[in-house]
């Protein structure tokens, strides 16, 4: 909050590179997180803090255009699923997959005051330094995210042909 920008830490530092290194820009991206200000210590929030910040969050993307969501880690991912017990299933089946860091699910975000929209959930590990599984191959798993957001690799590969 000291700096009134999103993701000015080492993991948001990452994030900016590959963003810059697509070619997009600070305008061209919607920064959100689940909860809008870092927790004590940088650990995890409570679920009840979450669905505390839910709401303000949900009518803040009723205004946003966009149909294409990367999220940054399971509790980013799971996010979405917490109002509805639909969403939360097929959420709970597609992080099960072995190919979720490369596939899209497509599910329907209830909004307020404009209903379901249809947006295309992409999951991403988290980028931060205690994920040592994903460090490497996390620039280049976003650099398909933000160049491909709503293709899955079979859907790029039949654009190849």
């Amino acid at each position: 909050m000291l700096l009134q920008r999103p993701f000015v830490g080492e993991s948001g530092q990452k994030i900016w590179t590959v963003i810059r290194k697509v070619g997009l820009g600070e305008n061209d991206v919607f920064w959100m997180n689940t909860v809008p200000f870092k927790p004590s210590g940088n650990k995890p929030w409570s679920m009840a803090v979450r669905r505390q910040c839910q709401q303000p969050l949900l009518e803040l993307l009723s205004h946003w255009q966009g149909t294409d969501v990367v999220a940054f880690g399971e509790a980013a991912f799971r996010w979405f699923g917490m109002t509805s017990s639909t969403a939360r299933s097929e959420i709970n089946q597609f992080w099960k997959r072995t190919d979720r860091y490369n596939s899209v699910l497509k599910i329907a975000l209830e909004l307020p005051g404009c209903g379901p929209r249809i947006v295309n959930l992409c999951a991403i590990p988290h980028p931060s330094g205690a994920n040592a599984r994903w460090t490497k191959s996390f620039p280049d798993l976003l650099t398909e995210r933000l160049r491909y957001p709503s293709s899955t690799e079979s859907d790029r590969s039949m654009d190849a042909r």
